[in-house]
């Protein structure tokens, strides 16, 4: 989902902006849930949910509607799943289905965008595609309804 040169290339960018921080405070929120380091772990967690927090409020390097939000949102929604967080978990759910929409990523194989490269494309791929598999399993956890309906989500599957 994420491409690992683009976004932690530069140490020293991550720090400029919430956007860029959210998603690396929440990349370092997993790497401590598998460490086994409890006060690591919610220490990043909380910084990834501020730095999107600062991300969503505006004002100097503000970035709402980027795929790198959404990125941030959806490993976020991941870890409070997997520590069952369930209220949080669910609007977390609900904030990625969202961006998804607002993003038209649904859409991105119907839509020719000649001016992205293609690791750009394949990122925003996977990232729908991830986030569609967690929407299909949190709705199966708590019984819901699913957030794209089967017309909406038109893909070509490419088996390799």
């Amino acid at each position: 989902m994420l491409d690992q040169w683009r976004h932690l290339a530069n140490p020293m960018v991550i720090q400029s902006e919430p956007w860029k921080s959210s998603i690396y405070y929440a990349i370092c929120t997993h790497g401590a849930l598998v460490s086994g380091n409890p006060s690591l772990e919610e220490a990043c967690y909380h910084r990834a949910r501020r730095e999107l927090e600062l991300s969503d409020m505006g004002g100097p390097g503000s970035q709402f509607f980027k795929i790198e939000t959404l990125q941030a949102s959806l490993l976020i929604a991941l870890y409070e799943f997997r520590r069952s967080y369930l209220p949080r978990a669910w609007i977390s759910h609900a904030r990625c289905t969202r961006l998804v929409q607002l993003l038209g990523l649904q859409k991105l194989d119907r839509v020719c965008a000649p001016e992205e490269d293609e690791v750009e494309l394949e990122e925003k791929r996977l990232t729908f595609w991830a986030t569609y598999v967690f929407d299909c399993l949190i709705n199966i956890s708590f019984g819901g309804s699913l957030a794209f309906s089967e017309r909406e989500v038109r893909r070509i599957l490419f088996l390799i």
